[in-house]
């Protein structure tokens, strides 16, 4: 992760590539077309509004986040040349909680 997301110190190349850990939140909200995000949008009104009623809207949103940026994490770990979008690991947070 370190070599591709330049997170780590040690392995940036340049000054310009240091610092993109934000990627590993804005690939969340990305979608790979307009099927993808009504099919995410109507999961999040199905399962999210049961979840803020019951949990709060803070806890779902730490859970949801925490979920996504882990997703992202594993999802590097395991296929490293390859590239995602989309909430899947933080709508699988979510139908955990």
């Amino acid at each position: 992760l370190g070599d591709l997301c330049q997170v780590f110190e040690d392995t940036v190349k340049s000054p310009q590539d240091a610092d993109q850990w934000y990627r590993f939140i804005t690939a969340i909200f990305l979608h790979a077309g307009v099927v993808h995000i009504v099919l995410v949008l109507i999961f999040q009104l199905w399962v999210g509004i049961t979840l803020e009623r019951q949990f709060g809207w803070l806890a779902v949103s730490i859970i949801y986040l925490t979920s996504g940026i882990g997703g992202y994490v594993v999802s590097g770990i395991f296929d490293a040349e390859g590239q995602s979008v989309g909430a899947s690991g933080a709508l699988l947070g979510l139908l955990g909680m």
